[in-house]
């Protein structure tokens, strides 16, 4: 998905719990930070899909 902001267009993912017990979920936003600790921010997918199955929320992936 990308987003219009007021400087750039920004790219970011969202990722679903595959189960989830309720309706509305918590949101949690991964914002990727670069060669800190990970080369390509593709290498945060398996991280963010983790993430939303176990604590049954929708991650929000900032590019």
């Amino acid at each position: 998905m990308v987003v219009e902001t007021s400087v750039q267009r920004t790219n970011l993912s969202l990722y679903y719990p595959l189960e989830a017990k309720q309706e509305k979920l918590p949101v949690y936003i991964n914002f990727h930070g670069g060669a800190f600790i990970m080369n390509e921010k593709e290498m945060d997918d398996p991280y963010c899909r983790f993430l939303a199955n176990q604590a049954e929320c929708v991650v929000l992936k900032l590019e």
